[in-house]
């Protein structure tokens, strides 16, 4: 037919119509002439389709996040790696993928790459493997630690001699009363 232009990749064209419809954010399509919407292929995994016609996908998944087939978005909160894991990597489909967060550190939700790196642990608190914010697991009252980045309870320091100290402290509480006195480990 005279006229008659070749549907561009990108865009399907259904019989019949006067413009190109674009494939929409989540998909894309590589090929011209095509005539459905289902020709508009599903974002590959790993990679996100964040624009409306595209002849492929236009970014990697960021790291922190999953990418399923169909992502439109590199960073979508519904697919950030969950609180206690991460992900430097920028092809995974599926948030088992990410990994438990390493001992000394905190992953918040989305926790990868060097925009968002794990927390270091906050001084008075200490974080195993898996710990979801820094101040997850508090030194209990009687000890205290001032480093940051620790790693197990073993490594909270007994309140000294004199002093005591409230749980997840930095550094000792307070003096002990007038009148009083306070053993090591006080509370």
């Amino acid at each position: 037919v005279k006229g008659c232009l070749k549907c561009p990749a990108g865009f399907y064209c259904p019989e019949g119509i006067s413009d190109p419809l674009p494939c929409q954010p989540g998909t894309f399509n590589p090929l011209e002439g095509q005539d459905a919407l289902t020709d508009c292929r599903l974002c590959y995994p790993g990679k996100a389709c964040t624009q409306v016609a595209l002849k492929a996908p236009d970014v990697e998944c960021m790291p922190g996040f999953v990418c399923p087939p169909g992502s439109a978005r590199p960073n979508d909160p519904a697919n950030a790696c969950p609180p206690g894991t991460m992900s430097n990597r920028t092809d995974l489909t599926d948030r088992s993928q990410c990994q438990l967060c390493p001992a000394r550190y905190a992953c918040l939700r989305g926790t990868g790459g060097i925009q968002r790196p794990p927390l270091s642990c906050f001084a008075g608190h200490y974080c195993p493997i898996g710990t979801m914010f820094p101040t997850q697991h508090k030194c209990p009252a009687g000890t205290w630690n001032e480093r940051s980045g620790l790693e197990s309870e073993s490594e909270c320091r007994p309140c000294p001699r004199g002093w005591y100290c409230l749980a997840g402290v930095g550094v000792p509480s307070g003096r002990c009363s007038s009148g009083y006195y306070c053993p090591e480990g006080s509370t």
